[in-house]
């Protein structure tokens, strides 16, 4: 009876990681783009205005759309703890003639210390179906990080007159190049 429900909770974690997994996959490529939009926008404001300008008026954009996004996100927030307070309200009125006061505050040590504990024991749950997930992800993704990883490489290294200019001063003949 109880093996039945497990596998309904362990299909259903897994299904919510995958989904997560694939809404990450499918808005990173969006991310990307919208980086480049940014570029090429502050390359032509640039050009238009001059380069202090162009930046300046980059920077007013993203705070306009920042302010825009947080505006918007808490407002969802305070429509759902005003749900979430209703529905708590309804509750702990049936609950309150049965224990009064043995609610602890949400900042107390010992509400803290449960939502840890609570956190810990759900990502103690989740890790056995998350870990193939992500071990799946990454080895279908193994070119793509193995050529992530080489183009870091390339790009972290000094070049060949950097290595010049710090191996001709380590070796203290004093003179700077160009001099």
């Amino acid at each position: 009876m109880f093996g039945s429900i497990v596998r309904l909770a362990q299909a259903e974690v897994e299904n919510s990681i995958g989904q997560a997994v694939d809404k990450v996959i499918v808005t990173a490529p969006f991310v990307v783009a919208v980086g480049f939009a940014a570029a090429a926008a502050s390359i032509e404001l640039a050009d238009l205005y001059g380069a202090v300008s162009g930046l300046l008026l980059m920077s007013a954009a993203f705070v306009i759309l920042g302010t825009i996004v947080a505006a918007v996100i808490s407002y969802r927030r305070s429509k759902q703890a005003a749900a979430s307070s209703k529905a708590s309200s309804a509750s702990s009125n049936a609950t309150s003639d049965e224990r009064p006061g043995s609610e602890a505050p949400v900042n107390s040590p010992e509400a803290l210390a449960a939502d840890h504990e609570l956190l810990l024991s759900a990502l103690k749950t989740a890790a056995p179906f998350a870990l193939p997930q992500l071990l799946r992800l990454i080895f279908r993704n193994l070119p793509v990080l193995a050529a992530f990883a080489a183009a870091l490489f390339v790009l972290t290294r000094p070049t060949s007159s950097e290595e010049d200019a710090s191996s001709a001063f380590a070796e203290g003949d004093g003179v700077v190049p160009g001099e």
